[in-house]
């Protein structure tokens, strides 16, 4: 072996970092294709595996791809079987250790604290610096590790077997939590080898993991797949030992080994084994063996394939550069996977474009991690440096922390978020009977998200003036219920189109007479159908109002559903928006970047939509066939009309219905800021512009209500857009022009003339 490795004897085998490289990639692809066409069954037995049959099923080809149907389904097989990359990194790992004791050391036992001490150093200063990496894009983005989190400091250690640990954050860490145990392992290990022989230390570990493996998929429950991972090195131990064994082996008789490994018969067996081994993994009994197989067999049959390759050659040199940076690129690359490709990217050309984009950002801050984790090693060694050192850290940390936590102070008083829960929420307490409503007798200020208002409750809980129950014999009294826009958000509470809606009918009335015009304004934000119905079930016998108008906005279809999550979505048990919880978490500040500047900025690069611009626009009850009268959600919404309809028809009330349309039918682009540039909503294959209006009116000549759209008149409208440009509301000129074109309408579909008013008609 000393011959044959002659020179080498002082530096890296070029064959093991090219091994590492190609496990990398490997486990990269295994990530891209885990993400966009799901897990497969076949290796990765969990609580629940399904049957052997269905296991079978889902490695049938794809199909009705065209051309695409060969590079689809090779790119998935492989992808699928990328998890064998950590059994040829567990092997190497192995090897690699050996192999340095062996050059320094031979077979001598091993200096505990010397061993210990290089193996921290290899594994910890990166692993803290990519911690530290992801709790500042937690800070910045909303997206990362939470410092506040226990997960995040157990993580920290390396601690990863636990259930809630093992997946957490990044799940391809938890090798990372496997390989730490290795390491602790591996004196002991390497005492059997020296004491035994590295041939009986590899069958004593074999035994002990297949006996363990077996025991676990009998016992673990729902941690067998963890079990099976390597939650605990025992299950993994025989690529360990094999790698461990392997140096032996060669340090011993190079020459021997090399030549046997080399033959033909050797490389046919391998691919045998191979072969074999991906079929034992398809069930529970050859689970027990086949990670240990598949690990040993995909590393002779890539070093037999890298020893071959010129080693200076462009081929060799792209794997070798790759597992040299290997351990960096495996920490930063899962989260970067996990945010930009997923079932939101949609087409081939955004797929390839998102992992262009995970690839390029992966290497620019792997070696970022590296570089700064390399010149703070160095630094740290320089004795005369270190307190000067510290106190930089210190004093930049100092100056970081202070910026960050003035930014988050600046947002949070120049421009608010809507975090921890509703913006409204301090306005707001829970309701038996309605599920939420105001607090009685208040005024709140409000603002957040571009709004700054007054919201105005009565002693009943809800927005406006409060009369009595027993009207006056000349008055004409009307009930308004419905959600954000009659109760209203954004506006101070007298500037509702309800109020503006009184005052335009008061001044019909005193053309004629002194009567009077009483609007009760009963709508809260965040109702839907559910609480309509609640409100007029409650109210409508008590005040007996001749109209009831009950607006209803586009996106009250799905609120038919989420009255709870709703509710819940309140934050009632979420610490105060403006707190300290609030300024420590930086809360305001990372949702600003997120969703005025992150969220976009990548929805643009990948072509997908911005949720939260998506969300403010309501782009989701336009989008075609997602709802209609005749399904669930439609029949829901009619159910709860029908009733509404019914108790105003005892109780002498008639009802009206007023559609609000959503920002986008009636506002473009240059108007609402957040309308994201790679949605087209006159793309008829994907949105049904009409829809609510269309399904609104259906179920109105259904339930034989008068019925308002107000999308026309909206769109009309010379003064401008209607709606925030930062929110889904109106803008106190739209509440203005809404209230007069409903005092209009109301008398004519009512034909409320001037006796109809004076007499409470």
């Amino acid at each position: 072996m000393k011959h044959v490795f002659a020179g080498m004897a002082r530096k890296e085998l070029p064959w093991i970092n090219a091994i590492k490289g190609a496990a990398l990639l490997w486990i990269l692809c295994n990530h891209f294709v885990e993400a966009t066409m799901g897990c497969p069954f076949i290796a990765n037995p969990f609580a629940g595996w399904p049957p052997f049959s269905a296991r079978i099923a889902q490695l049938l080809p794809l199909h009705g791809h065209g051309l695409w149907n060969i590079p689809l389904n090779l790119a998935r097989y492989v992808g699928w079987l990328g998890d064998q990359g950590v059994g040829l990194f567990i092997v190497v790992s192995g090897f690699g250790l050996a192999w340095g004791l062996l050059v320094r050391r031979g077979f001598q036992p091993v200096n505990v604290y010397d061993f210990y001490s290089r193996r921290a150093l290899r594994i910890y200063p990166l692993w803290w610096a990519a911690h530290f990496f992801f709790i500042a894009a937690w800070v910045l983005i909303g997206k990362g590790l939470s410092p506040f989190s226990k997960e995040t400091w157990l993580s920290f250690l390396g601690v990863r077997c636990a259930p809630g640990l093992f997946y957490y954050f990044s799940p391809a860490w938890w090798y990372i939590g496997l390989l730490i145990q290795l390491y602790l392992v591996f004196p002991l290990l390497w005492l059997a080898a020296v004491r035994w022989s590295a041939k009986k230390m590899f069958i004593a570990a074999c035994l002990i993991a297949c006996a363990s493996r077996a025991i676990g998929f009998l016992c673990a429950g729902e941690f067998v797949d963890k079990w099976s991972m390597g939650a605990f090195c025992v299950t993994r131990l025989p690529e360990f030992c094999f790698g461990i064994a392997l140096a032996a082996w060669f340090y011993s008789n190079g020459p021997g080994i090399e030549r046997k490994i080399k033959s033909w018969r050797f490389t046919v067996a391998m691919i045998f084994v191979y072969i074999l081994a991906n079929g034992l993994s398809l069930t529970w009994a050859g689970m027990v063996v086949a990670p240990a197989l598949l690990g040993i067999a995909g590393f002779f049959l890539l070093y037999n394939l890298f020893v071959s390759i010129k080693s200076g050659g462009h081929t060799s040199r792209s794997f070798q550069w790759c597992g040299r940076h290997s351990y960096s690129i495996f920490l930063v690359h899962h989260p970067i996977v996990k945010y930009l490709v997923n079932d939101k990217v949609r087409g081939a050309w955004s797929l390839v474009l998102a992992i262009t984009a995970v690839m390029v950002m992966t290497v620019i801050i792997s070696l970022l991690l590296e570089k700064t984790t390399g010149w703070v090693i160095s630094e740290l060694k320089i004795k005369q440096q270190r307190k000067r050192l510290l106190r930089m850290i210190g004093i930049l940390l100092l100056f970081v922390g202070i910026a960050l936590l003035s930014l988050e102070m600046i947002v949070r008083t120049w421009a608010p978020q809507e975090v921890f829960g509703w913006g409204e929420r301090p306005s707001l307490v829970l309701d038996p009977l309605f599920g939420w409503k105001l607090k009685p007798s208040s005024t709140t200020r409000l603002k957040w998200e571009s709004y700054d208002y007054e919201v105005k409750a009565n002693s009943l809980g809800f927005p406006g003036p409060e009369y009595p129950v027993l009207k006056g014999p000349n008055t004409f009294r009307i009930m308004t219920t419905g959600d954000a826009f009659t109760s209203a958000e954004g506006v101070n509470t007298d500037k509702a189109w309800p109020r503006i809606l009184e005052k335009e009918l008061l001044k019909s009335a005193k053309k004629a007479s002194d009567k009077s015009i009483e609007v009760m304004n009963f709508a809260i934000t965040g109702y839907g159908p559910n609480e309509y119905l609640a409100v007029v079930r409650r109210y409508v016998p008590v005040y007996k109002p001749d109209l009831v108008m009950a607006e209803f906005f586009v996106n009250d279809f799905d609120d038919v559903l989420e009255s709870a999550s709703l509710k819940k979505s309140i934050g009632e048990d979420l610490p105060p928006a403006d707190g300290w919880n609030s300024l420590f978490h930086l809360t305001h500040l990372k949702h600003f970047i997120q969703y005025r500047f992150i969220e976009p900025a990548s929805a643009k690069l990948i072509n997908r939509k911005a949720w939260y611009e998506y969300f403010l626009g309501n782009f989701a009850a336009l989008e075609k066939g997602r709802i209609s009268l005749q399904g669930k959600i439609g029949k829901i919404t009619d159910m709860r009309f029908h009733s509404i309809k019914n108790i105003c028809d005892e109780n002498g009330s008639r009802l009206l219905l007023v559609l609000v349309p959503a920002p986008i039918q009636v506002c473009g682009r240059v108007d609402l800021k957040y309308y994201p540039p790679n949605v087209n909503i006159l793309d008829t294959g994907k949105f049904d512009f009409y829809q609510p209006q269309r399904i609104m009116k259906e179920l109105a000549d259904k339930e034989n209500i008068p019925y308002i759209d107000l999308l026309p008149f909206l769109k009309d409208i010379p003064d401008g857009c209607p709606y925030q440009p930062r929110n889904m509301h109106w803008t106190v000129q739209g509440h203005e022009v809404v209230g007069q074109y409903l005092a209009e309408e109301v008398g004519k579909i009512f034909d409320l003339d001037k006796s109809d008013v004076l007499h409470g008609r």
